[in-house]
């Protein structure tokens, strides 16, 4: 079909025969084919990914919350405290 599409758009272009309305149909028919394909895609992994995140997600939650807790306790790495004089030491004068 899009062969057949390609014809007649080249022999019509040829014939210097005015063609940008094809132009526009072809462009909305694969608009509406692209969004149809990212629709389709979408639904079809969110449907079938819906049963491996079940499956996994308490393990998932399970590593960030103990992520989580072993960055509360890492030691700070700035400066060293305050300076004499009440200023921020890593901010330069």
């Amino acid at each position: 079909m899009f062969l057949y599409f390609i014809v007649i758009v080249v022999g019509l272009d040829t014939m210097q025969v005015d063609i940008e309305i094809l132009y526009i149909f072809a462009s909305a028919i694969a608009g509406g084919l692209g969004l149809a394909l990212a629709i389709g895609l979408g639904i079809a992994l969110g449907l079938g990914g819906r049963d491996y995140v079940a499956e996994n997600i308490d393990d998932w939650a399970g590593k960030a919350s103990s992520e989580m807790d072993s960055s509360d306790t890492r030691p700070e790495t700035r400066g060293s405290g305050s300076s004499a004089s009440g200023t921020d030491p890593d901010i330069g004068d």
